[in-house]
């Protein structure tokens, strides 16, 4: 069942196309808003590992929706391959699953 802020942003991307979206950084205060990509101890895990981020040890993205809020989130550990990023943690929001360029 869609609401009526993920109805919104669906329509927006259809209209504007998928560059409406926003890549972003996580931050603390969006660890309330992404709950849709795993239990709380996974939250749990996302906040100490945002901790770092500082030392430039892993970066954590978003993609947001005009609105601001996270609709997709990845982690960059850079400390588990010299010269390389390992990707992890990729989840999006099951609303905004299977959508394609078009947002449809």
């Amino acid at each position: 069942m869609q609401t009526g802020a993920i109805q919104a942003t669906l329509t927006w991307i259809s209209e504007h196309g998928i560059e409406a979206l926003v890549l972003d950084d996580l931050h603390v205060a969006d660890l309330p808003l992404i709950g849709w990509s795993g239990n709380a101890g996974h939250i749990r895990n996302i906040a100490d590992r945002l901790e770092r981020v500082a030392a430039k040890e892993i970066d954590y993205l978003v993609i947001r929706a005009p609105t601001g809020q996270p609709i997709s989130k990845l982690c960059i550990d850079y400390m588990v391959r010299p010269g390389a990023g390992m990707l992890m943690q990729l989840a999006t929001h099951p609303e905004y699953r299977r959508m394609d360029s078009r947002g449809g």
